[in-house]
C-alpha cells in the first residue's frame, strides 16, 4: 500500500484543476510527483531512495538495435543469391522431360536451402533482440526512469511514471529538488550502489530531457567523480575503502538484515505497466527495496 507523502506531501498540481468541480474521493494508482518547491520533502534527517528502470518504447529501441550477422555470412549470401539454371548438371540425363523434372528439384532444393538460411538469421537477430531488449533497462541510452521510492523514518513514497509514461522528465525535476532541499537543510539522501547506478543514471537522463542538474550535485576530482556529500552509498560504507570489495543488495540483506530482496527487478516494467494486481506488486517491490536500506542503513551505523 502507498502511503500518504511521509515528507510533506507530493501532489500534481496539473491533477487537480482550479476551476473543476470536485471528484468523487477515491484512492489514486500512485502518488504523482511536483516540481513545487512547496511540495518537496521537509523535516526528514535522512531519506532512503531507490529508482527502478524499464526500456524506452520498443519503436525507439527498434531504432537503436544493431544486427551483427557477420558470422553468418555464409547464409546471408545464400539468400540474396539467384538460382541459376545454366549451372545445374544434368549427368548423363538426355530425356527432356528428366532434364526438365532434374532441373524443377534441383530448384526446390536451392529454395529450400535459402528458406533455411533466412530462418536461421531470423531466429539469430530474433535471439539478440531479445538479449538486447533484456539489457535495455539497465542502460540510460535505452531505458529510463519509471519509477523512485522514497523512504523517510516511517513511510514510504513512490513516484511513477503513469501508465503510458511521457513524465520521466518531471520524475527527474522532482529528484533534484529533493536533492536541493536535502543539501540546503544539512540532510541525507541514502541509498545502495547509488554512486555507480542510480546517480549517473539520473544525471543521464537528466540531460536527455535537459533538465537541469544541481552544479554542486558532483565535482570532477581529476578522472573521478565525487557526488555531494549529503549522498551515502551504502555499498561504499560497506566498501570501508576496498573498492575491490563488492556484494549485492541482497546478499548484504542477508547477511546483516532481516528484511529480505523479494521479486524480480528485471520484471518491474512489466508489472508497472501491467494489469492493476501486477502494479500492486511492483509498487510492493519498490517499497521493499527502500525498507532493506534504511535496515541495513542503522545496522552500519548511517543512521
Amino acid at each position: 500500500m502507498i502511503e500518504p507523502n511521509p515528507f510533506d506531501g507530493i501532489l500534481d498540481p496539473l491533477a487537480m484543476p482550479p476551476e473543476a468541480p470536485p471528484e468523487e474521493p477515491r484512492e489514486p494508482r500512485e502518488p504523482r510527483p511536483s516540481t513545487d518547491p512547496d511540495k518537496l520533502p521537509h523535516g526528514e534527517k535522512s531519506i532512503i531512495f531507490d529508482i527502478e528502470t524499464g526500456p524506452e518504447p520498443e519503436e525507439r529501441l527498434r531504432e537503436l538495435f544493431a544486427f551483427d550477422s557477420d558470422s553468418l555470412a555464409k547464409e546471408r549470401d545464400l539468400v540474396a543469391a539467384e538460382f541459376d539454371p545454366t549451372a545445374v548438371k544434368y549427368g548423363n540425363r538426355t530425356n527432356e522431360a528428366k532434364r526438365k523434372e532434374h532441373l524443377e528439384k534441383t530448384k526446390e532444393k536451392f529454395l529450400a536451402s535459402q528458406r533455411e538460411a533466412q530462418k536461421k538469421i531470423d531466429t539469430a537477430e530474433q535471439e539478440a533482440w531479445e538479449k538486447f531488449a533484456e539489457k535495455s533497462t539497465l542502460s540510460p541510452v535505452t531505458s529510463q526512469v519509471l519509477a523512485i521510492g522514497y523512504r523517510g523514518a516511517e513511510k514510504t513514497v513512490i513516484c511513477g511514471q503513469q501508465p503510458g509514461g511521457g513524465n520521466e522528465a518531471s520524475l527527474l525535476a522532482h529528484f533534484w529538488q529533493t536533492f536541493c532541499d536535502c543539501r540546503d537543510h544539512a540532510d541525507r539522501l541514502i541509498g545502495f550502489n547509488i554512486f555507480r547506478f542510480d546517480l549517473p543514471f539520473l544525471v543521464r537522463r537528466s540531460w536527455k530531457h535537459g533538465i537541469d542538474v544541481p552544479p554542486d550535485a558532483y565535482s570532477y576530482t581529476g578522472t573521478r567523480v565525487q557526488w555531494h556529500r549529503c549522498f551515502v552509498d551504502l555499498l561504499s560504507v560497506w566498501r570501508l575503502g576496498n573498492h575491490s570489495e563488492y556484494i549485492s543488495l541482497a546478499d548484504l540483506a542477508k547477511y546483516l538484515g532481516d528484511t529480505q530482496k523479494s521479486g524480480d527487478g528485471s520484471k518491474f516494467h512489466k508489472l508497472w505497466n501491467g494489469t492493476p494486481d501486477e502494479h500492486s506488486e511492483a509498487v510492493a517491490y519498490l517499497e521493499n527495496d527502500v525498507l532493506i536500506p534504511q535496515e541495513l542503513a542503522r545496522i552500519m551505523g548511517v543512521l
